[in-house]
């Protein structure tokens, strides 16, 4: 399960970015490029577990950054056009110009609460805390949790309210991309696209994470042979991890990789 995640990521970074290009990139060169957050996140696991940890930080903080201000942006926009957008759209927004169930409402949701990768990264960024406390891990969380439940929203209503039910329906799994594109043209598309990218590439490293935690506690307890707790960081001090864990299962994500695309 954990390597099926972990190529779906993967993949799914490589096929945004491959949005970029006019005329594509083409189904291989997408598989290369979901190969190289595999491979990055394999070698940084055997350093160990905050070395990856690091990196995700730094992502998951970029990536809310630019929600707030793609936002405010986006808010300040409304502001100097309030008369030129059509609030009427707002009351028809439902799929096929059904009206809104309670079920179409729960799938929503249901399809949102996916969509947050926010507590994922959250889970790693406990890693590179040098002293977690049940205080300092439920304030990280309750951070993660407030972004979330302003950005969400605040992002939803400006797709919904900018854009036109004609640019909504042909952009459905874009909508964010399609809103950058209007905002601010095609840089801010190419930085949102960058940053989605980078972000989904980060969920590499939870299939990562959850992997070698389930491997070994099972290789201690004798449901898998032993020697894959093998470590070398007596020889190779900058290698605190279990390499013999992080690079197979590497391997075998770039093959489910290759196979999905």
């Amino acid at each position: 399960m954990c390597s099926s995640d972990l190529a779906v990521s993967a993949l799914s970074g490589g096929f945004y970015l491959n949005s970029l290009f006019d005329n594509g990139l083409g189904g291989g060169t997408v598989v290369l490029i979901s190969f190289f957050p595999i491979i990055l996140f394999g070698l940084l696991n055997t350093r160990g577990i905050k070395e990856p940890a690091k990196l995700v930080t730094v992502i998951a903080g970029l990536h809310f950054l630019l929600l707030i201000i793609m936002g405010i942006w986006g808010l300040i926009y409304i502001g100097f056009n309030i008369d030129s957008i059509d609030w009427t759209k707002m009351s028809d927004f439902t799929p096929k110009n059904e009206s809104l169930t309670f079920g179409m409402l729960m799938y929503g949701f249901a399809a949102a609460f996916l969509g947050i990768t926010g507590f994922e990264s959250a889970a790693q960024i406990v890693e590179e805390l040098e002293q977690p406390t049940l205080l300092t891990v439920r304030r990280l969380y309750r951070t993660v949790i407030v972004l979330v439940s302003v950005t969400a929203p605040v992002i939803s209503f400006l797709c919904l309210a900018i854009l036109t039910r004609q640019e909504v329906d042909t952009n459905l799994s874009s909508l964010l991309s399609s809103l950058a594109d209007k905002l601010g043209g095609r840089i801010l598309l190419t930085i949102i696209v960058v940053d989605a990218t980078l972000t989904l590439f980060a969920a590499v490293n939870t299939a990562f994470v959850g992997f070698i935690g389930l491997a070994t506690t099972m290789a201690k307890q004798g449901n898998l042979p032993e020697v894959l707790l093998t470590r070398v960081a007596h020889k190779h001090p900058t290698i605190q991890g279990y390499p013999l864990i992080a690079l197979p299962f590497a391997l075998v994500a770039m093959t489910m990789s290759g196979l999905v695309a």
